[in-house]
């Protein structure tokens, strides 16, 4: 018997009126509300302070990578972390990255020299 079964049945004999959650509750509901929290929480916590090194990677799927995809979502997050906590947005060279700086660039001067 493995700890978790041990767990499980002590759990059940202390409070058998007691369910544990289906995998269903635990993997949406559960998982969905707990993201949500801690998203909430880093979010204050990035707000309040004087510096961050990483903010953000995003699943981008089947979109294309245009200069103006790229710069769109670059756009978003700046502006959910606020445009005077953002020293640096670090890209690679290709020819996308360059259209996205360019476009990002003229709207923030500041932050693209």
């Amino acid at each position: 018997m493995n700890s978790f079964d041990q767990n499980y049945d002590l759990s059940v004999k202390s409070r058998p009126v007691y369910e544990l959650p289906f995998h269903n509750k635990l993997s949406n509901d559960l998982l969905n509300n707990t993201y949500k929290d801690v998203t909430e929480n880093v979010n204050q916590y990035v707000k309040k302070t004087n510096l961050v090194l990483f903010w953000k990677t995003m699943k981008t799927k089947k979109k294309r990578h245009t200069g103006t995809f790229i710069a769109e979502q670059f756009d978003i997050v700046i502006n959910e972390v606020g445009v005077d906590k953002v020293a640096a947005v670090l890209m690679d060279n290709a020819s996308n990255m360059k259209a996205a700086h360019n476009i990002l660039k003229a709207k923030y001067p500041n932050i693209f020299s």
